[in-house]
């Protein structure tokens, strides 16, 4: 049978192959949909906060002075 048939040979090496092709494709959209916005949501907050806490003085001192 595997004679006349021998792309049934295949079909587990296939599907192996389409199974880790699929869970590598699955594991990056989570990677891009839930770590990638989470880690730039942190970056952001962060570097607003530095932003205000550096400018805020001189945001004060400019608005004291006129």
């Amino acid at each position: 049978m595997y004679l006349f048939f021998p792309n049934l040979l295949l079909l587990p090496i296939n599907y192996v192959v389409f199974k880790s092709i699929m869970l590598s494709y699955v594991e990056l959209v989570l990677l891009f949909s839930t770590i990638i916005p989470t880690y730039l949501i942190l970056y952001s907050y962060i570097f607003l906060y530095l932003y205000i806490s550096k400018a805020s003085p001189r945001l004060t001192r400019y608005c004291l002075k006129g």
